[in-house]
């Protein structure tokens, strides 16, 4: 604010001017006034009685003293016997005199008949005054003998006629119009004003902010500035301006009301003629911009006395409402002094100290932070036994520093309650940031959710879980998801009708679509995959009846299979749809079946003993299926008896399952050469010329087996 010296001579005349003009000064409906309940019979000319109410001293006071009663009814019913003081019932007969009734009755035709009070004569003696236009809706004023003026008896009698007079022509005006166009709120100045005094009963900061034309406030910075300027507007309002509701127009259409003009700016409610707003009433342009400069020649002036006598707070601003206006408050004077840069830009000294402040702290407060999540990442990582290393968690992190950097100015700029033009110059910019950095945050953080979730399968070899499989995808999706809606929140910021965006973009996507088939038959593809947990990272799987290897990873676009020559296949994920499977990794058993061709010769018992030994062997094995295997004489063919033996190992995959085989058939060939059991070797025949046959030798080896695997 400007310095007390030069602000005191100023405020001066403005009270001068005040003085002089306060008989035409609209009053606010929190006032109180507490009028006499009494009535007598009145006169219309009489001499000045000394004693009389000054509230009911004239016409105009009379007036007032009801308006004013009335509008406190509905935060205090009490009020009601103060507008009943207002009215002479000695005319009206028994049955029909309810005070109340007929103070409602009268606020409506005062209203409806848009006659403000300061037109109403303010003389002490005189004839019965009339006010109102037309004879069907004149409201007599009359002198009583004690001096005071009230509501004769007579327009009392009348008020039920005048109000069927005013509801026929409104009816008859309102035929042919569309009512739905204006909100009701905003209709008139009448209204508009009710509802930015309601919103301040309410607490309600946005609603009073809907009041003013924010036109040329910057879109992102709207709310935020708009909530400053209604609190300063209001907080001007009541140090300058006693409003009655009744006082202003009621009607949809008319001149700009102006509230309070001041070399320092204007407060005027103006019906809008264009924009989105057309039709309604707001506090214009020329209010907005003049709000700053009004609350800073008027903050430190008294709140008027009929708002203190209505318990208006005098204690200034709440922090809850307004925290920047609350320490402004509490600041001594030379740090809300102003310092003048230029003739349009001038700036308070707390301002630009805590701006330095504010700025001072951004990088401090972006290494806290960033620090603090990295440290609780790496915690969280190793509680799920997750790895991941220093510059992977930094990358994630360092969004949030950004996040927790941005709020810092946003919260700095509102705390110093800058100047409209400056707080939405800087809001434009900060608030579009801080929805983008706040997507930004919520994009890398897809990927340490995910892995939190999945645990230690997405990041050990080997791992073959379903997170496994669908992280790659899932992480795709989401980021997706993550960037449109980041995008439609900040084109939100600036005016633009998201549905309409999405729509045209739906559209364009139909075109891309349609050039991009391939791609998206592959990225169903791997959905699909997904969904049907067709197999695993890790399985063994044959692709129709030549690829065969094992899955390494399953993408948006491709699964990538590493044959077992260790050369690496990828292949479409719409074809893996569509092809024949096998999935040897998805066994819950691995059969190995075999036949030993025993020499002839061999003895039945020597037989029985050696089949029962490996069916003990069988037995013995933790890791075989037990009741699910075979040993027995199979046959006897030309190259000796066939011994047949089939077991079901249960192990986890392949490589256990060589190692289980191997066991095996060393305890096979053990239990053989302890038993003295011979096993048959091939015989081969070469002929030599017609007839001439030479059986070849007998070689040393003697296992003949043939081995069958699934």
């Amino acid at each position: 604010m400007r310095s007390r010296g030069v602000l005191q001579p100023i405020m001066a005349v403005i009270f001068m001017v005040a003085a002089g003009c306060c008989a035409f000064l609209p009053v606010f409906a929190s006032q109180e006034l507490s009028p006499a309940n009494t009535t007598g019979k009145g006169t219309s000319v009489g001499p000045v009685v000394a004693s009389v109410d000054p509230r009911y001293r004239s016409p105009r006071a009379t007036v007032r003293t009801f308006l004013i009663a009335m509008n406190r009814i509905e935060d205090d019913p009490s009020k009601i016997e103060d507008a009943e003081a207002c009215l002479d019932l000695s005319e009206i007969p028994g049955e029909n005199r309810t005070g109340g009734r007929l103070a409602f009755e009268l606020e409506f035709i005062l209203r409806s008949t848009n006659v403000p009070t300061w037109v109403i004569p303010d003389d002490e003696v005189g004839p019965d005054c009339e006010i109102g236009e037309g004879k069907e809706t004149k409201l007599t004023l009359r002198r009583m003998a004690d001096g005071r003026w009230l509501f004769a008896g007579k327009t009392l009698s009348d008020l039920p006629k005048m109000q069927l007079f005013l509801w026929q022509k409104a009816l008859a005006a309102s035929q042919g119009k569309d009512a739905g166009d204006v909100p009701a709120d905003f209709r008139s100045p009448y209204a508009m004003f009710r509802s930015f005094i309601a919103a301040f009963k309410k607490n309600d900061l946005d609603a009073a902010a809907r009041c003013l034309d924010l036109a040329e406030v910057p879109e992102p910075a709207r709310p935020m500035v708009g909530r400053q300027l209604a609190f300063k507007l209001k907080e001007v309002l009541d140090r300058t301006v006693f409003i009655i509701f009744q006082d202003l127009p009621d009607s949809s259409v008319g001149l700009p009301l102006e509230v309070l003009v001041h070399k320092e700016g204007q407060i005027t409610a103006e019906r809008q003629v264009e924009g989105a707003r057309k039709g309604q009433w707001l506090f214009d342009k020329a209010t907005v911009r003049s709000v700053d400069r009004l609350f800073n020649a008027f903050e430190s002036e008294p709140i008027l006395p009929e708002l203190v006598a209505a318990g208006r707070p005098t204690g200034g601003p709440s922090f809850r409402l307004e925290p920047g206006l609350w320490l402004r408050h509490r600041l001594p004077g030379w740090l809300r002094h102003r310092i003048e840069l230029t003739d349009q830009l001038s700036i308070a000294v707390y301002q630009l100290l805590g701006a330095i402040v504010f700025l001072l702290l951004v990088l401090p407060v972006y290494r806290l932070v960033a620090g603090l999540f990295a440290r609780m990442v790496h915690a969280l990582m190793r509680w799920r036994g997750v790895a991941a290393g220093a510059d992977e968690v930094a990358a994630w992190v360092r969004p949030i520093g950004w996040l927790a950097a941005v709020w810092l100015l946003i919260e700095g700029v509102t705390m110093l309650s800058l100047r409209m033009e400056h707080a939405g110059a800087c809001l434009a910019f900060l608030v579009p940031a801080f929805w983008l950095v706040l997507a930004l945050c919520a994009y890398q953080s897809i990927n340490p959710i995910l892995k939190l979730v999945a645990g230690p399968a997405v990041t050990q070899q080997g791992a073959t879980s379903i997170a496994t499989l669908g992280y790659p995808v899932i992480s795709l999706v989401l980021k997706i998801l993550v960037a449109v809606f980041g995008l439609a929140a900040v084109l939100r910021l600036f005016g633009f009708d998201v549905g309409t965006v999405l729509a045209g973009l739906g559209i364009g996507g139909l075109a891309v679509a349609l050039a991009a088939q391939d791609t998206l038959k592959n990225f169903f593809g791997s959905l699909m995959l997904i969904a049907d947990r067709t197999f695993h990272v890790g399985d063994l799987v044959q692709i129709g009846a030549k690829e065969e290897g094992v899955v390494e990873t399953v993408g948006p676009r491709s699964t990538r299979i590493r044959a077992l020559d260790d050369s690496l296949m990828t292949i479409p994920n719409s074809d893996l749809t569509t092809s024949h499977i096998t999935n040897f990794g998805a066994r819950r058993y691995r059969r190995f079946r075999t036949q030993l061709n025993i020499a002839h010769g061999t003895s039945p018992e020597a037989l029985i003993s050696f089949r029962e030994g490996i069916l003990e062997l069988i037995r013995n094995r933790s890791c075989v299926r037990q009741g699910k295997y075979e040993v027995a004489v199979n046959d006897l063919g030309s190259s000796g008896i066939q011994l047949l033996i089939q077991v079901f190992f249960e192990v986890p995959d392949g490589h256990a399952e060589l190692l289980a085989r191997d066991s095996l058939i060393l305890d096979i060939l053990r239990l053989a050469e302890r038993l003295g059991i011979a096993f048959e070797t091939p015989t081969l025949l070469l002929e030599r010329g017609q007839g001439e046959a030479v059986q070849s030798h007998r070689g040393n080896a003697d296992l003949r087996s043939s081995v069958s695997m699934d």
